[in-house]
């Protein structure tokens, strides 16, 4: 879901236009103290988790935790 689709729906429930500035300031207040609870509900069981690696000196893969060590 996108930010803009989540504000959308939340300011008609709310009646606040996600278009003005200032009530759009509210809803993403009221978005960023619900977003990690919202993670956690679309995470089953820590797929949205990664492991980062560096390779070849300047580049990172990320790879899922389960993976383990390379």
């Amino acid at each position: 879901m996108s930010v803009k689709y989540i504000l959308s729906q939340a300011g008609v429930k709310m009646g606040l236009n996600p278009n003005d500035v200032n009530q759009r300031q509210v809803l993403l207040r009221f978005l960023n103290e619900a977003a990690p609870e919202l993670y956690e509900q679309a995470d089953p069981e820590g797929s949205l988790l990664e492991e980062i690696y560096q390779v070849n000196g300047d580049q990172q893969i990320a790879l899922p935790p389960h993976i383990g060590p390379l």
